[in-house]
Order: structure tokens, then sequence, then C-alpha cells
């Protein structure tokens, strides 16, 4: 019997290490580990060996922005089934990687528990996505249309407050004035805007709408 497969796409060794370690401690399933701190390392490695059982995908890595490492290895290899992690554990996010086609998604902030419910969700045979269907009317239509905008009409109304804020310039701490919500929480809300719009930047997220 050939052992499970996992490939873990993240540009931070001690998190592939600390995550690898976490999961052999549980000592229930034989698991052939596999790391990538790029998405050319993870495309070379997919490439060379058709497939593996689960991609474990980072969205923020040094070669890439926003979605598009997941878009692009969805396109190359559309039968790979990718399990999402981010530093951010918005709701806009987790909707707009599961429109884009991954298995399912999960904080970094996740317990070594949810990752191993994740894990053997996705190893075992025919598993289906996680957190249900996805094949809905709005991720139909998501698939079809540019990343971002696509999505906008699905942002929440504090998305939309802080995009319209950022849109004017503002600084973390100025939104952190006119909102009365604490600067780590405007961070993430300000990430999960910026990687929505797959924008590299603030001034690259104000190019897009002029």
């Amino acid at each position: 019997m050939h052992a499970s497969s996992i490939l873990i796409v993240d540009d931070h060794e001690l998190f592939r290490r600390g995550l690898i370690a976490a999961m052999d401690s549980a000592g229930d399933q034989q698991i052939e580990w596999l790391e990538a701190a790029s998405l050319q390392e993870a495309a070379s490695i997919l490439r060379a060996r058709g497939s593996v059982s689960l991609v474990v995908l980072d969205l923020k890595l040094p070669d890439t922005t926003g979605f598009g490492a997941l878009t692009s290895l969805r396109e190359a290899f559309p039968d790979q089934r990718i399990l999402v992690i981010s530093a951010s554990s918005d709701d806009v996010i987790h909707a707009q990687v599961v429109a884009l086609g991954a298995w399912g998604f999960a904080g970094k902030t996740a317990t070594s528990e949810t990752f191993r419910g994740l894990f053997r969700t996705a190893l075992a045979s025919g598993a289906p996505r996680a957190g249900g269907d996805a094949e809905k009317l709005h991720v139909r239509a998501a698939r079809r249309q540019p990343v971002g905008y696509a999505h906008l009409q699905r942002l929440g109304d504090r998305h939309i407050q802080i995009l319209e804020l950022l849109l004017e310039g503002r600084s973390n701490q100025e939104i952190v004035a006119e909102t009365g919500l604490a600067l780590g929480t405007v961070k993430n809300y300000v990430s999960a805007v910026l990687l929505c719009f797959e924008a590299r930047s603030r001034a690259h997220l104000l190019s897009l709408f002029r």
C-alpha cells in the first residue's frame, strides 16, 4: 500500500517543519511529506510526480500575489486537491478560494487537531470538498469572472467600508479612528481586501479603481 503524499507550499521553513512534526506526532497514518518554498518549486514537484494526495498551499508566496498561486496550480493541475492556508482566517478569503476551486481553507492559527481532521478527510478516498458543496450559482459565476471584481458584490459591509477608506488614502491609524476597530483587526481587514483584488500594495489597489 502506497503512503499518502502531502506537499506543503510555504516560504517559511519553520512553519513547514512545525506542521509536519505536529502531524507526525499523531502517528495515525503514514505520510510522505514534500516541501516547496515557492509556486515555481511546487509546480516543478507536481510536474515530476503527476500529482500528490494533497497540496497545502499558502497564499502568500515570494513569486506570486493574491490568489495567483491557487489559480496557477488549478489551471496547470485541475484534478489536484488543494487545501489553502492563510495568516488571515477572514470569511471573504475563505469564500473566494473555494469559489476558485480549492478543496478547503484553514487559517494558520488553526489547532493541530483541526489540521489533522482536514488532512484525514482530504486523504480519504472520494473525500468531498471541505465545508460542503461549493458549486452554487455564485461560485460558477466567480470562476468565469476576474478575481476581486466578481467577488466585490459578496464583500461584507465592513469590508466595503475598509475598501472605501483605503481608496480615500487613509492610513491604518486613521481607519482605527474612523471605525473604532482595534489596530490588529484593521490590519486583518486591509490584508483581506488587498488579497481579494490581488493588489500587491495600497498603491496598486488605488490604481485598479482609477
